[in-house]
């Protein structure tokens, strides 16, 4: 048996679709996030002054739409997060940027400007692939909080 820690972050959030076995979940930025000392920089969930969290999880407790549950996410989570969208593309800017210097040499053009379009357009290919790509998050539903018929208010909103 380790000694080591397992933090975990929970956010109450409504269930707004349910889609076979997957729920679509909503809610507002967790009370965490107040307190953290990178709140001003970070933006991987949204913008800082209205940051919801919409995202598709498996429905283990069978959650209805309108039901409030808990969603737990661990800390490391976050690290992957950060690694794709700053990690990634900063190695997709120094591969196009290499590869820009090489392309220069070959056809014996300005060295300084193809590194710098092989870098940009590097980055940005990162960038697209990572939109395109399926982001699975490592949520899990703990539990329901509350129950659709037990709110008082039921949120009808569908993307």
């Amino acid at each position: 048996m380790g000694c080591g820690y397992s933090w975990h972050m929970q956010q109450i959030l409504t269930v707004i679709e349910v889609s076979g076995s997957d729920a679509i979940v909503l809610g507002e930025r967790a009370s965490s996030c107040h307190s953290c000392a990178g709140k001003t920089s970070c933006s991987t969930l949204g913008s800082w002054n209205q940051r919801t969290v919409h995202i598709r999880i498996e429905n283990r407790l069978h959650a209805k739409v309108g039901d409030r549950v808990v969603v737990e996410v661990p800390d490391s989570w976050l690290i992957k997060v950060a690694f794709r969208l700053y990690g990634l593309p900063m190695f997709g800017f120094l591969g196009g940027g290499m590869l820009g210097l090489w392309l220069a040499e070959l056809f014996q053009i300005s060295a300084e400007a193809s590194s710098a379009i092989g870098g940009i357009v590097g980055a940005c290919l990162v960038y697209l692939l990572l939109w395109r790509s399926e982001e699975v998050m490592d949520a899990t539903m703990v539990r329901i909080d509350s129950h659709a018929a037990c709110n008082h208010e039921l949120i009808s909103i569908r993307h």
